[in-house]
């Protein structure tokens, strides 16, 4: 017995269900992108309130260190009798050279580099289709760091906050703990920096990115931390 083929109406009504399953799918995934936009935007566009820190930088030289200078300074002049070997020695511009080549070992322990580029006026942290564009931003003191005070850069670097309040992809774990005296050296060696002008745009995150960041499958480090 030969089996009888569907007729038009019938083939007519599968094809109709079957653009009506791929309207809804369409809808749904666009209302899902949709929802996924707002709450990554709004993860983007949360503002953070930190406390306020203020400490020098340079650190000035403890009294350790001075009474190791005068040793050492000492020993090269030859000094003898009551004359003090650090007469006419700028103390603050030692403990800025000592700073600043502490900060230069600092930015290479930390891997400054790896986000922020080789001379550190930016770099590409991500620069995916699906993922987004995410650039280290540049701390050159051609930069808007210029102006930065030591409570700005505590904000940046230990809590991932901007200026402005709202939180960025810093990965803060990596220097939440760093000390006072740490985070001074490095804020020493940026401001030494050759400066530069370049600026790079706010993360714009990619279809992937975006789902992840509204998923919680990318966190804002910043949000986790007690600021």
């Amino acid at each position: 017995m030969r089996a009888t083929s569907p007729t038009p109406s019938r083939a007519l009504r599968a094809l109709l269900g079957v653009g009506v399953a791929a309207a809804v799918g369409v809808v749904s995934l666009l209302g899902g992108m949709a929802l996924a936009r707002s709450t990554a935007h709004t993860a983007l566009h949360t503002p953070y309130t930190t406390h306020e820190v203020d400490f020098p930088a340079p650190f000035p030289l403890t009294a350790q260190e001075v009474d190791e200078l005068r040793v050492e300074r000492a020993a090269e002049l030859g000094a003898e009798g009551e004359d003090d070997p650090l007469a006419g020695v700028d103390l603050d511009a030692v403990a800025h050279e000592r700073a600043a080549v502490r900060g230069e070992h600092y930015a290479k322990v930390y891997l400054c580099t790896d986000c922020h580029g080789t001379d550190l006026a930016g770099g590409v942290m991500i620069d995916d289709a699906a993922m987004g564009t995410v650039l280290g931003p540049n701390v050159t003191p051609g930069s808007r760091t210029r102006d930065f005070t030591v409570a700005d850069w505590d904000r940046a670097v230990r809590h991932g906050v901007n200026a402005d309040g709202l939180g960025t992809l810093m990965p803060i774990n990596d220097f939440a703990h760093m000390t006072d005296r740490e985070l001074s050296d490095l804020i020493v060696y940026l401001r030494i920096l050759p400066p530069s002008d370049a600026g790079q745009p706010r993360p714009q995150m990619g279809p992937v990115g975006t789902v992840l960041l509204a998923t919680g499958g990318m966190v804002l480090e910043a949000s986790l931390m007690d600021h």
